[in-house]
């Protein structure tokens, strides 16, 4: 199936937009009642509602990863599929596939993959692949922090409480930047706690926020197994 690239109305030089107009000619013929806007799928058989142009969510990427609304993708199977959309970024192994063909991205930025006929992340894919199931109740923890990453040596099997674990210190989501520091709203000092286990331990008060920040950490290099970084930066402080 081919798509026109230009408005089929004579003397327009716009682009295509649908039913062969540009988007001023097209919303013109329907004021007119020359077209009329579908509910469902142009494609034949489909009975989806409409995206865009026409089309179904489905058959709308497909068109735009690869200019046939009907082709069944880039890829014939997951291996290929990472063998083209994997590149190596330093020591990691980055995801760069979108939302078109074999694979795309979530909103959160973890790659998606389809195999077995069900959409899985990419990360667990790839692990699966080389070092088997991974067991009920276990997650996928990425050591480089790079949700797209599938460099096996990038990852390890961790219970859900050894993921959280791994966060960054520093967080965009902290009112202040800090993560286990909070604001003490009748003082106005920064109180510091980690949590752990169910248990939130409080550490008290303190007069600026990295002081509360580093009682965080300490507590946390004290409780934690997996966090990382926090392990990282205790190595570089000197001595």
């Amino acid at each position: 199936m081919t798509i026109p690239k230009q408005c089929g109305e004579k003397g327009c030089t716009r682009n295509f937009y649908a039913k062969g107009y540009c988007r001023k000619h097209y919303q013109k013929a329907r004021s007119a009642g020359v077209i009329s806007t579908p509910t469902t799928c142009s494609i034949e058989g489909c009975g989806q509602n409409v995206t865009a142009r026409g089309w179904c969510n489905k058959h709308y990427c497909r068109w735009k990863a690869t200019g046939d609304p009907v082709a069944s993708g880039r890829y014939i199977d997951p291996a290929e599929a990472m063998r083209s959309r994997v590149k190596r970024e330093g020591d990691c192994l980055i995801w760069t596939g979108s939302q078109s063909g074999q694979g795309w991205r979530t909103g959160d930025g973890y790659g998606v993959i389809f195999t077995g006929g069900k959409a899985v992340k990419v990360h667990r894919y790839a692990w699966e692949k080389e070092r088997g199931p991974i067991p009920a109740g276990m997650e996928i923890d990425h050591r480089c922090h790079r949700r797209t990453c599938v460099n096996i040596d990038h990852l390890r099997l961790v219970t859900r409480s050894e993921n959280m674990q791994h966060l960054r210190p520093e967080r965009k989501n902290s009112t202040t930047g800090l993560r286990g520091v909070t604001r003490h709203k009748l003082t106005g000092k920064f109180a510091a706690a980690v949590r752990h286990q169910g248990e939130t331990h409080h550490l008290g008060l303190f007069v600026t926020a990295e002081e509360a920040g580093e009682a965080a950490r300490a507590k946390r290099l004290e409780l934690f197994t997996h966090n990382d970084l926090d392990r990282a930066l205790e190595q570089q402080a000197p001595a």
